[in-house]
């Protein structure tokens, strides 16, 4: 883009504050960004400085022009070919570990926490989501206090509050799944050692490595 004239601003917050705008708290939750944030969902949103409606007729053509070279034979794109089979294999395994029955059995005592911190059994003990169950029931209350008529400042001390309190009772359901995945991450990479020595080797040749 900046040689085809359209220099971009860069991001107005490092990196690690964009990755922390982006939390999956259903399958991999971040209990220590909860617990620091106080909040489920992040408190900035941080946009990208090429967002879609801020670009004039010439940018649109620039970004075009640019998007083409990740087309195949680039690196990009041979990286996208390589990663993109071997993340949908790891999903697989973090599914398979996250739906059996040794972490299923964990989600009476989260649903046993949430009731003792307050919240009613018929929302601490739903489970609605056929993929990944475990958490459902603060979700459902969640989404339950979002539809109260609360004031912003509420909602505010409701978020704090509850968060810290998925915090709490997730965190022996959270510790038992990061140990099983970590202990299958090791022999994954072990397996696909090839692919991923590949995925750094192409990843040196993109524009701006080592920078």
């Amino acid at each position: 883009m900046a040689r085809a004239g359209f220099p971009q601003p860069p991001f107005s917050a490092p990196e690690s504050a964009y990755l922390e705008a982006y939390p999956d708290n259903s399958v991999f939750p971040d209990l220590a960004q909860r617990a620091g944030t106080g909040t489920m969902t992040p408190a900035v949103y941080i946009t990208n400085p090429l967002a879609p409606s801020t670009r004039t007729a010439a940018e649109r053509s620039a970004v075009n022009r640019c998007a083409a070279v990740s087309a195949e034979p680039s690196p990009l794109a041979q990286i996208d070919r390589i990663a993109v089979p071997l993340e949908g294999q790891w999903m697989n395994i973090v599914t398979s570990i996250q739906t059996s029955a040794r972490v299923h059995a964990m989600q009476p005592g989260f649903a046993a926490c949430l009731e003792a911190h307050g919240i009613p059994a018929s929302y601490a003990q739903r489970q609605v989501s056929a993929s990944n169950p475990l958490f459902d029931g603060f979700f459902a209350w969640a989404d339950h206090l979002i539809q109260l008529p609360l004031t912003n400042s509420q909602l505010t001390a409701a978020e704090h509050r509850w968060t810290l309190v998925f915090v709490q009772c997730a965190r022996p359901t959270v510790s038992m799944v990061e140990r099983l995945q970590l202990a299958r991450r090791a022999s994954f990479l072990r397996q696909h050692a090839r692919q991923i020595r590949e995925i750094a080797a192409l990843a040196a040749r993109l524009p701006g490595a080592g920078h």
